[in-house]
């Protein structure tokens, strides 16, 4: 049986904020992290009401739940990044984002380099 993360107990997560320009509007990312792992992923898109924004925070906390689990980050990036909507921002060339699903992977590699979690 899988173990869930237990966030209760007094300790310290950081957390790092990333604003990704999407064919849809800004979609700002939250990663928490505690002891060099992501344990909580918010993902908002700027447009009130919208389904996208639904869409983007059901995906958001699927991950994070996946993640308590023990789900590698990688996972999550290998498997979000690349997929392409019918509105793909085009600039910039060196680092184009496809889509809301891309933004985020493209958050959580960021941050996964930055922690340097290679699992």
């Amino acid at each position: 049986m899988l173990e869930k993360f237990n966030f209760d107990g007094d300790f310290l997560v950081q957390s790092c904020s990333h604003r990704v320009e999407t064919g849809c509007g800004n979609l700002y990312v939250v990663v928490d992290h505690f002891e060099y792992k992501v344990r909580r992923v918010a993902a908002q898109l700027g447009k009130q009401g919208s389904c996208t924004r639904c869409q983007n925070d059901a995906l958001a906390k699927s991950i994070t739940i996946g993640l308590q689990f023990g789900v590698p980050i990688q996972e999550y990036i290998n498997e979000l990044k690349g997929y392409q909507c019918e509105k793909p921002k085009p600039f910039p060339k060196n680092n184009r984002v496809m889509s809301c699903p891309d933004g985020i992977a493209k958050a959580l590699e960021e941050v996964a380099g930055v922690l340097q979690i290679t699992g």
